[in-house]
């Protein structure tokens, strides 16, 4: 069994053993970990849409003010998309 643990090569979080020692469950750190992710990437989704929203509205005003420099830039971005 030694020999085994000098090959095994596994980093558990400290957590872990913590939640272990206490006697609870170590699928609640994952549970935990998880959560946390998902939190923040419906953080990171919510600036990207808000970013994206004032993406939109600054080409509708810049649109107005400077049509043809829009127009060009709109067939830039959809040659270099292709």
């Amino acid at each position: 069994m030694a020999r085994l643990g000098e090959k095994c090569n596994i980093q558990v979080p400290m957590e872990v053993l913590n939640l272990i020692d206490d006697g609870k469950n170590p699928d609640e750190f994952t549970r935990d970990v998880l959560n946390s992710c998902i939190s923040k990437n419906q953080i990171t989704k919510g600036k990207t849409d808000a970013f994206k929203g004032l993406r939109g509205h600054l080409l509708e005003e810049l649109e107005q003010a400077f049509p043809e420099e829009v127009e060009a830039y709109r067939d830039i971005r959809a040659a270099s998309a292709a």
